[in-house]
């Protein structure tokens, strides 16, 4: 849905850029619900079994050998992704997704642990951003983090309320058709 909406609004300049996404080997993964479940070590036996992950990996088309010169290539990357733990967790292959469904490369933003807020401000604040800032950001920002408050004190408060304050309703881009603005 989203390499759709990208595609409709011509938000990507450049050429279309091939990927490959490959499965890899199928392993028990311990998600999220059984860390939180305080029961291992002593009642293990009562957690749910592991779900078994399949690893997937994401690379160019054309990147099957000598991709060594990219390194020092002086490219800016047209897609930014910043998000939460979903989007930095290789497990997922998120990032991966993203390339082959935008088929454009994406640079990776997002951190574990930090919710979906303060990735974003640091990245707003960044030298990555400030110097070569994107065609597109996408912000992975799961429901559950809405009505929860953050601790933005290490950012400086009169950037903070700038950035408030400097909200245009018409730039903003909807992807959903279920809006909710009154």
């Amino acid at each position: 849905a989203l390499a759709e909406a990208v595609s409709r609004q011509s938000l990507l300049n450049g050429d279309p850029q091939a990927f490959i996404t490959e499965a890899g080997n199928t392993a028990p993964y311990k998600g999220d619900l059984t860390n939180f479940l305080p029961l291992d070590p002593l009642f293990s036996n009562l957690l749910p079994a592991p779900d078994n992950l399949q690893r997937r990996t994401t690379r160019p088309v054309d990147a099957e050998g000598d991709a060594g010169d990219a390194l020092f290539a002086d490219k800016q990357i047209p897609v930014a992704l910043v998000g939460t733990s979903y989007s930095a967790n290789p497990h997922w292959n998120f990032l991966g997704a993203l390339q082959q469904a935008l088929r454009s490369d994406v640079a990776n933003y997002a951190e574990d642990g930090h919710g979906p807020l303060l990735p974003m401000l640091k990245y707003l604040q960044s030298d990555a951003f400030k110097n070569a800032a994107p065609q597109v950001v996408v912000w992975e920002f799961p429901e559950r983090y809405l009505p929860m408050k953050n601790d933005l004190s290490s950012f400086d408060p009169q950037w903070i309320a700038q950035l408030k304050n400097s909200r245009k309703s018409e730039e903003n881009l909807a992807l959903s058709s279920t809006r909710t603005d009154h």
